[in-house]
């Protein structure tokens, strides 16, 4: 997946002194997902336990510790159904392939663990940890940024010119700092078309990392 460079405002704020300029530059390093995300449910009585569930999950990649809650209800006098929730990512070249073992499971599930259902939906795209730690801010294109910005700052000022750096800090934050969630389409149970699974609206998450940089200019008097 390709990163793309989005240039906010280049310059967040300047500072100056008799002898030196303080220019604080940014841009935002915006990263396309590369996983998709499904939502796994299971209902069992409340004689299956963890382990169970997952067993007869073998071969979907969900494990124990994909777990996201666990919660039961009443649904007749003398009826109590156990729901265990759990999210698996996968690559996104790697959707179709996810959704035929789990439609696979949703068909089978009850015959091989009887008194098991299994439900599973989109849950959306995200940015992977991997992918997102590989990043690395345009350090020399910050720079750039910021030396320009002092020489627009100083043009209008006789006899003064941008000198070397004096100091310089780095500020990105090297986190995922923005969600934005597009039109959610959950589907839950059967997915007969599965191209109208993959291709159809879910939600989008999208990740941008702020890269800032301080520099610190001496100024030259001529």
């Amino acid at each position: 997946m390709c990163a793309l460079l989005v240039a906010s405002a280049a310059v967040a704020a300047a500072q100056t002194d008799a002898n030196s300029l303080t220019i604080t530059a940014s841009r935002s390093l915006a990263v396309q997902p590369d996983q998709l995300v499904f939502g796994v449910t299971v209902n069992s009585g409340l004689n299956s336990g963890l382990d169970d569930v997952v067993a007869a999950l073998a071969g979907s990649g969900v494990t124990a510790g994909n777990l996201q809650s666990v919660y039961s209800y009443t649904d007749s006098p003398n009826h109590t159904t156990v729901q265990w929730t759990f999210t698996l990512s996968v690559r996104i070249s790697e959707a179709k392939t996810t959704i035929t073992l789990l439609e696979g499971l949703r068909q089978t599930i009850g015959t091989k663990s009887p008194g098991l259902t299994l439900t599973y939906q989109s849950q959306g795209t995200q940015v992977s940890g991997q992918l997102q730690s590989s990043q690395q801010c345009p350090l020399p294109d910050l720079i750039a940024d910021a030396r320009a910005q002092a020489q627009r700052l100083v043009s209008g000022s006789a006899g003064l010119s941008v000198g070397p750096i004096l100091a310089l800090s780095d500020g990105s934050t090297g986190a995922v700092l923005a969600q934005t969630f597009v039109a959610a389409d959950y589907r839950i149970g059967d997915f007969s078309s599965l191209g109208t699974f993959l291709f159809g609206s879910t939600s989008i998450i999208s990740s941008r990392q702020d890269c800032i940089v301080v520099v610190k200019f001496s100024l030259l008097r001529y």
